[in-house]
């Protein structure tokens, strides 16, 4: 999804919307840095009429995908593209990348 862009769970009644980047502080593609960076997405849920907001914390060079849940929802993320040493990424650039996963009543 685009910033701005929203996708629809359907027959779930919740739209999700990509709000924006809070921050990219991953360490960019031909840098050393001493700290591996992060980005963080925001992504907004109507529920049915109810709007929350979600944060996805993406880790930099390790590969794993940012994580959160809402309700019985998993969501995972990735985001694109990755920074580049000499290069700002313009905002409407980015794409968060997003699956969701129901998670079954009951399995803890």
């Amino acid at each position: 999804m685009a910033i701005g862009q929203a996708a629809e769970l359907k027959g779930e009644g919740i739209t999700l919307q990509f709000e924006g980047i809070q921050e990219d502080s991953r360490c960019p593609k031909g840098a050393t840095c001493f700290w591996a960076g992060r980005v963080i997405s925001v992504l907004l849920i109507n529920d049915n009429g109810l709007t929350s907001r979600i944060v996805l914390t993406e880790p930099d060079t390790t590969g794993e995908s940012g994580k959160n849940t809402y309700k019985q929802y998993q969501f995972t993320s990735s985001v694109q593209p990755y920074p580049e040493l000499g290069k700002q990424i313009p905002k409407e650039d980015y794409r968060l990348f997003l699956t969701v996963k129901k998670i079954p009543a009951g399995s803890d």
